[in-house]
């Protein structure tokens, strides 16, 4: 039988498993970087006691490799790797969100909690009543996101769902702005190869609080930075924080 805590601890776990494998791939430049320095300068100590031409010895490529490190030389060269890990983030977040969502609302259901979603009405035939196998799929939330089409792609819907669920209402702030500006980028970037449109200017009008392109104007290419990816990872985890918070306080 489910646990809250049990379930609060498998959810922060594989999500944070996700966020670090995306954090290797944000800074893949700079580990390539690292080692091929490495390498370099290891070449270098056994080549320069025969070997005083700089060109020769390995400590042009030591100084070349350097200017890189220290000046971020290629760093615009990596922006469509760091628009894929906001990709990859906003899709592991939409998979946190989800499972905090079906754990807490199997325990609910158990525990006779539900809140204003036990009106709600939904469209089921008797074959799919009859099709249900819940030893397969485990739970009543799985059943009730399936016929509610709900997304987890957007906090809209992701705050309709918690508020019908459980009562939970997530104020917004900094970092649901940046999360609207996150989900509206990977939008961006999957459908319309990462160029602001007005469609985008107009999702993001309200996230007034957000860190994340203050200045942004339609028809420029998005251009993640490793700050931004940074932001948005934090405003991932302290929004999977509150909500856990709000649930332990109501179940």
């Amino acid at each position: 039988m489910i646990n809250l805590n049990d379930m609060s601890i498998r959810v922060r776990t594989n999500f944070k498993k996700n966020l670090d494998s995306v954090r290797s791939l944000v800074n893949f430049d700079t580990i390539v970087i690292d080692y091929a320095l490495e390498i370099v300068m290891k070449l270098h100590e056994r080549l320069k006691a025969n070997n005083q031409n700089p060109a020769a010895n390995g400590e042009n490529d030591i100084l070349a490799l350097q200017n890189i490190q220290n000046h971020h030389s290629l760093e615009s060269r990596y922006g469509t790797i760091r628009n894929q890990c906001v990709v990859l983030l906003v899709s592991h977040f939409g998979s946190a969100v989800k499972d905090v969502f079906t754990g807490a609302f199997d325990i609910a259901v158990r525990e006779k909690k539900l809140g204003a979603i036990t009106s709600e009405s939904l469209k089921v035939t008797v074959e799919e009543l009859a099709s249900l196998n819940f030893k397969e799929h485990g739970s009543w939330a799985w059943f009730y996101l399936k016929k509610s089409e709900s997304s987890f792609q957007d906090m809209k819907s992701i705050k309709r769902l918690f508020e019908n669920a459980f009562g939970i209402n997530i104020d917004k702030n900094e970092d649901v702005d940046n999360l609207i500006f996150g989900q509206s980028a990977r939008h961006a970037i999957v459908h319309n190869a990462g160029i602001i449109d007005e469609s985008m200017i107009s999702q993001i009008s309200g996230a007034k609080q957000r860190k994340l392109k203050l200045d942004i104007s339609s028809g420029e290419l998005l251009n993640f930075s490793k700050d931004d990816i940074e932001i948005l990872m934090t405003s991932m985890q302290t929004y999977i924080d509150v909500l856990f918070s709000k649930i332990n306080a109501i179940l």
